[in-house]
C-alpha cells in the first residue's frame, strides 16, 4: 500500500525479509533510501541498544556458523553507521548476547508453560538456532569488542 504524496507513513515493502512473516522492511519512500526494519516477535519497550544488538544477530549476521574475523568487520560498519558512541561500542557485544540468549530463553519458557505465541516457535525448532547463536556471541564478544574499540584503519578483516 502506498501512501498518498506528502504522507510521512512508511510504506509495507516486504513481509517476509526475515525467517518469519512477522518481519517487514518499510521504505520510507524518500529520497533518503533510508529504510526501516521491523521484527515483530518481541516488539515491545526496550532499550535503543538492545535494538541495535537484535539487529546485530539478524543483519551482520551473528549465526554459529559464522567467522568471528568477518563477523567483527561487519559488527564495526553497523556501529558506524549507526553512529555509535565509545561507550555504545563497548556495551554492544554484551547487549546482542543479552537479546540473544534472551530470546532463546523466552522460547525455551514458553515451550514449558505453553505461553502463546512462544511455544510454536520453539516447537518449530527455532530455539535450535538461538541457544547455539548464544553461545557463539558469548565466545567471540572480545574479538567483537576489539574490532569495535580499535582505530578506524585497524579492524581485522577490512
Amino acid at each position: 500500500m502506498r501512501c498518498p504524496p506528502g504522507r510521512t507513513t512508511l510504506d509495507r515493502v516486504d513481509d517476509t525479509v526475515g525467517e518469519a512473516p512477522d518481519e517487514e522492511a518499510l521504505d520510507g519512500g524518500n529520497v533518503s533510501g533510508a529504510w526501516t526494519f521491523i521484527d515483530w516477535d518481541n516488539a515491545g519497550p526496550g532499550t535503543r541498544l538492545g535494538d541495535l544488538g537484535y539487529a546485530a544477530h539478524g543483519f551482520v549476521p551473528l549465526y554459529p556458523d559464522g567467522s568471528p574475523a568477518r563477523d567483527a568487520a561487519r559488527l564495526r560498519a553497523l556501529a558506524d553507521g549507526y553512529g555509535c558512541d565509545g561507550a555504545q561500542r563497548r556495551e554492544l557485544p554484551d547487549a546482542t548476547l543479552h537479546e540473544v540468549r534472551g530470546m532463546h530463553d523466552l522460547l525455551v519458557a514458553g515451550a514449558r508453560t505453553g505461553r502463546r505465541p512462544w511455544a510454536r516457535p520453539h516447537a518449530e525448532g527455532r530455539a535450535d538456532h538461538w541457544g547455539p547463536a548464544a553461545d557463539y556471541a558469548e565466545r567471540h564478544r572480545g574479538v567483537w569488542l576489539a574490532a569495535l574499540t580499535a582505530p578506524p584503519r585497524s579492524v581485522p578483516g577490512t
